[in-house]
């Protein structure tokens, strides 16, 4: 199933040997290069995901060292801090 508000794709992948439920998209691959660079007990959130959320915690910008591979154009990131 495509679902448009975030642009991915959700759905169940199934075969002769596996069956699981899958997550695919760029939002995705997002969050998996952030969870790379994320130190240990780190959260470290997009700048559209902070837009979604800067009301409810508390956030501290964190410059990209090196280029994101697959998203260049992120070049802060956020911090979710205690």
């Amino acid at each position: 199933m495509w679902n448009k508000y975030w642009g991915g794709i959700f759905g169940l992948l199934d075969t002769d040997t596996r069956s699981q439920v899958t997550i695919l998209g760029s939002p995705v691959n997002l969050a998996s290069r952030l969870e790379s660079i994320a130190e240990n007990d780190q959260i470290i959130i997009s700048p559209y995901v902070k837009d979604l959320i800067q009301s409810e915690f508390n956030l501290q910008r964190v410059i990209v060292k090196e280029s994101i591979q697959s998203f260049p154009e992120v070049d802060v990131v956020y911090e979710i801090k205690e």
